[in-house]
């Protein structure tokens, strides 16, 4: 299947100091069922499938697309929510003592799951459910800076 990483920063006028550059040996230790890491032929349309995920509305700019953090980090939320429901409910299915391996690592690749949409942000690789942490973190104001889409990754697992 394929999926992609999304190259993200607050908007930021010194465009040129951003690590934009994932190469392929790192992402596989992230991410070791990818074959392959390639930068987007598809730039508009995969900024297109983000919007379209998140529920943000996008604008061209300059470096890329800019979309405002605020919806984003919300609909990120729901989803950790509704994963955190799914990794529940496996667990919940059975006795403690019927629980196996395949049903932890079900639950697990829910509440973690590396072959979905990622980011890469200051230089490091997050699953959504490891970037609204991180957003929470250095954003936790109500006035969020507006973000940029700089660079997308086509990825294969």
């Amino acid at each position: 299947m394929h999926s992609r990483v999304f190259v993200i920063n607050d908007v930021n006028p010194d465009y040129e100091d951003v690590d934009t550059d994932i190469d392929f040996e790192t992402f596989q230790i992230f991410c070791s069922s990818a074959d392959y890491l390639d930068e987007s032929d598809n730039f508009d349309s995969d900024a297109e499938w983000f919007a379209e995920s998140y529920g943000v509305e996008i604008q061209k700019n300059d470096n890329g697309y800019s979309f405002d953090l605020t919806p984003f980090m919300a609909k990120l939320e729901v989803t950790r929510i509704a994963r955190i429901e799914q990794a529940k409910e496996i667990l919940n299915s059975k006795p403690a003592e019927d629980i196996d391996d395949i049903d932890l690592w079900r639950a697990i690749d829910y509440l973690e799951s590396k072959t979905g949409f990622l980011f890469y942000l200051n230089g490091n690789l997050y699953t959504e459910m490891d970037l609204i942490g991180c957003l929470n973190d250095y954003y936790p104001s109500e006035n969020k800076p507006k973000f940029e889409i700089l660079k997308i990754y086509d990825y294969h697992f």
